[in-house]
């Protein structure tokens, strides 16, 4: 029988005493991320009067002699649980990482002035991780600084968000280690303490580096997979300043991977094996750059995805050396973020038995596992390797036992809601830009860039949607609302298209012609017909001439007939007045 006890200790770490009459403890660990705990205890034990939130509990056993944790995490949730027998108390909550969600970085540059640096760990851990937090450096492949280096911004996130931000930008890893510390992965994989078989009724035993699967859920996904990704960064200002101490020149604009791509022809500047940088050229001649992965693309052919990072600029002032930087840390954000996408990922749930030891994220999961029915093979993990992003430890008084893991074939998350609203914001940023003067049918044909088929719904800190979008694949309904009920919100179905305020976006049509009013006199008027396509009767039209100039005229217009607005100019000068030839311009609003 394994002995196993709970120390629970102040937010200082203050210990306050202990409980051992826990029936077990579960631990949830994940990649890059917080994890969660919980146990159950008898309701009844006078030891429960511990149990107080904000708390930290710490679970221990001994293995093989030796003092071992098990896990640890700060007591957020309590309950109580009576089923007519004994009372039982359930404590939950997060692992202790959730201590660095309580301090934030503030405005913090990781890097150095224009420089990019592997340093950027301990600026983190500097400026905002809490008493007594540290890097672990003696684990299995553990470091105090990344393996590539980085020049970013920060804003306010907090430490394991900062953490998390260079973990996304370098597609490098991280884990809770023991006590309060994190260990730092970089790419490297940890080596798991068994291996995963499939169960057998012939199986009837397997030594201790051995489990037996006894549950499989698996699922492929290409919905992300693509080829090549046009990346642009966030858009900066600077001032410079002449010897008076006055701004003489404004200068702004929106990172690209122009720069790096000059360094990048020089062979200056190197990619990640696979991957190349290329441009195209927009409907304005204007090169669109991104970067390109050519086996993909020969294997699935051209899926192209936009990608703003707008949080990549400047931040030290305008400068060359500075927008160099910031376009080279583009363009390897860019092939870590294309890398992760130019193979479908395979996520592959497993509950295990007799898996003795404790399996950790970042561990490459060797797995063997075959469904076959009447000699055809439906699935076949035959030796494979699964990458553990999530793994459920259980510690009861039969041992330390890992039940439960969620692996993938390659390092990162599946996607979440919140990545796919972050996609749909820069999909509405793109579109508000092109939309204005749509008509609704063509506004909703730009929206539709993908179906959505569930309800997807964002809520503000007060608990009320501020985002809702709600699709139906079978009868082909759309609707979605974006904005506080208290304030003006935009709306969309296909019926009646796209309202802001409740008014439809009605389209704008514009036409141009050449005209000479000449000679008007006082009082006088000159008028004349310009044909705009689509004007009807009833719409708002307004026109303005080039050569009116400072003089006193009354512009007026009106759709005189389908297709045809009229132009009149009224001489309200006092005298006779001669307006040379120019350009008409005619702008008509049509009705919602």
């Amino acid at each position: 029988m394994t002995a196993f006890w709970i120390d629970i200790e102040s937010q200082y770490g203050v210990k306050l005493g202990t409980i051992r009459t826990a029936q077990e403890w579960r631990q949830v660990r994940r990649l890059s991320r917080a994890g969660e705990f919980s146990f159950t205890m008898p309701a009844g034990d006078p030891q429960a009067a511990l149990i107080v939130r904000k708390r930290v509990a710490r679970c221990f056993t001994i293995q093989a002699g030796t003092l071992v944790e098990v896990g640890s995490g700060i007591i957020d949730r309590i309950g109580h649980r009576d089923t007519g027998g004994e009372r039982v108390l359930s404590v939950e909550g997060g692992d202790l990482l959730r201590e660095l969600t309580y301090r934030t970085v503030g405005k913090l540059t990781i890097g150095g002035y224009r420089v990019a640096t592997t340093n950027g760990l301990n600026q983190i851990k500097t400026k905002a991780f809490p008493p007594g937090w540290t890097y672990d450096t003696a684990s299995e492949h553990s470091y105090i600084t990344t393996e590539r280096e980085v020049y970013h911004p920060l804003n306010n996130e907090t430490a394991l968000g900062a953490l998390a931000k260079v973990s996304d930008l370098t597609g490098e890893y991280f884990i809770l280690g023991a006590g309060r510390k994190v260990r730092w992965l970089r790419k490297h994989t940890l080596t798991p303490p068994f291996r995963a078989i499939q169960q057998r009724a012939t199986w009837a035993t397997h030594d201790a580096a051995t489990a037996h699967i006894t549950s499989l859920d698996y699922e492929t996904d290409t919905y992300e997979q693509c080829s090549r990704c046009y990346a642009m960064g966030g858009t900066f200002s600077a001032t410079n300043y002449g010897p008076d101490g006055e701004p003489w020149l404004t200068i702004s604009g929106q990172l690209t991977l122009e720069d790096a791509y000059r360094e990048y022809l020089l062979g200056v500047f190197v990619l990640p094996a696979g991957f190349t940088m290329e441009f195209d050229l927009d409907e304005t001649l204007t090169p669109r750059y991104y970067i390109f992965h050519a086996a993909t693309e020969a294997s699935i052919g051209r899926i192209e995805r936009y990608k703003s990072w707008d949080e990549i600029k400047p931040v030290d002032g305008f400068s060359a050396a500075e927008i160099m930087v910031c376009s080279k840390q583009l363009a390897l954000t860019a092939c870590e973020w294309l890398g992760q996408r130019i193979n479908g990922q395979t996520t592959v749930s497993i509950g295990l038995a007799g898996a003795k030891g404790d399996l950790l994220p970042g561990a490459l999961l060797p797995v063997q596992y075959r469904a076959v029915t009447d000699g055809v093979v439906e699935l076949n993990l035959w030796d494979a390797a699964l990458f553990v992003l999530e793994a459920t430890v259980l510690l009861d008084t039969s041992g330390l036992h890992t039940v439960a893991v969620q692996a993938v074939d390659y390092g990162r998350w599946p996607r979440t809601n919140d990545e796919m609203f972050a996609d749909l914001a820069d999909t509405l940023r793109q579109v508000a830009s092109v939309t204005i003067g749509l008509p609704a049918n063509q506004f909703q044909q730009t929206l539709e860039t993908g179906v959505l088929s569930r309800l997807l719904e964002v809520r503000g800190v007060d608990g009320v949607p501020f985002f809702r979008a709600e699709g139906n694949l079978e009868t082909g309904a759309e609707s979605g609302v974006f904005g506080h009920p208290t304030q003006h919100r935009i709306e969309w179905d296909r019926t009646n298209g796209v309202r802001i305020a409740g008014s439809q976006i009605a389209p704008v049509l514009r036409a141009s012609a050449t005209w000479d009013p000449g000679d008007i006199g006082d009082t006088a008027v000159a008028s004349t017909t310009i044909t705009v396509a689509g004007a009807v009767a009833g719409d708002t039209v307004i026109a303005s001439h080039d050569q009116i100039g400072a003089n006193d005229m009354i512009v007026s217009a009106h759709v005189q007939a389908a297709d045809t607005a009229r132009v009149i100019v009224h001489n309200k000068t006092g005298g006779n007045l001669n307006i040379g030839s120019g350009t008409l311009y005619v702008t008509v609003f049509k009705r919602p």
